[in-house]
């Protein structure tokens, strides 16, 4: 079975984001199917396909005054599961667009200030 690779700007392109932005949420695990090959990194077609048509995916959504629980979680440097309870307190402004939470860039700075993020 011959797999097939996307390449970092081919992937990019299909999200809608920089290069940059692109390996720096591979690295941090929110776009899988990552894979070495030599210096270079491509990505299994297959998983990155499956992983967009996931229902249950929380997108990234580029917004000026909003990130995304998956932005937020990877700006934070913490996994989904500790945001989630982080922001379960009173407190911490969400905004519900369409089904999806979003974070104001107030109430993310807000976590960071709180020092409970590390």
């Amino acid at each position: 079975m011959d797999k097939e690779f996307l390449n970092v700007r081919t992937l990019a392109s299909l999200l809608d984001m920089s290069e940059q932005t692109a390996y720096k949420l591979s690295r941090k695990g929110v776009i899988p199917g990552r894979v070495k090959v030599g210096k270079s990194v491509r990505f299994n077609k297959e998983i990155v396909m499956n992983w967009l048509q996931n229902k249950e995916l929380v997108m990234i959504v580029k917004t000026d005054n909003l990130y995304s629980f998956s932005q937020a979680a990877v700006i934070l440097g913490i996994s989904p599961q500790r945001l989630f309870e982080l922001t379960a307190v009173p407190g911490v402004e969400k905004v519900n667009q369409n089904n999806r939470i979003f974070f104001t860039k107030e109430s993310v700075r807000k976590l960071v200030l709180q020092g409970d993020v590390k």
